[in-house]
């Protein structure tokens, strides 16, 4: 098992370079911009699932959320800034594009990383890829 999220990729979402780094240890997937500081933001993907769409789901969601972030399209309820079921998002149909055409080309470039530590992380489990 991988102790803690480690990273496997720098990838370009939009103009913002972002850190991915892999898990096993945990199921739900998230990011952060800018942590501890840091000029780039960071996507953490969970590769615990033995299934690789769902693998991909979480990158695709994480990427384009955090691109749904950088064009502030996404607002936090007052007084439930924690709770990510609480998040709303508004934007324009030229937003959609951008966020979606950033969170594409993220998605394609870390995609392999990903895989190849998911597929590391399956045999140390002593799992089998399922589609």
């Amino acid at each position: 098992m991988i102790k803690e999220e480690r990273p496997v990729a720098i990838v370009m979402l939009g103009m913002v370079g972002v850190e991915v780094h892999v898990t096993d240890t945990q199921l739900t997937s998230h990011f952060q911009t800018a942590p501890d500081g840091r000029l780039r933001s960071r996507v953490t993907i969970s590769i615990k699932p033995d299934c690789w769409p769902e693998v991909v789901g979480s990158m695709l969601h994480e990427f384009l959320e955090l691109s749904f972030v950088l064009y502030y399209a996404r607002y936090g309820r007052h007084g439930y800034r924690d709770q990510t079921s609480e998040y709303v998002f508004m934007f324009d149909h030229g937003v959609l594009t951008e966020a979606v055409d950033d969170a594409a080309g993220a998605l394609c470039d870390a995609e392999g990383p990903v895989r190849k530590a998911w597929r590391a992380s399956l045999k140390r489990r002593g799992l089998k890829e399922r589609d």
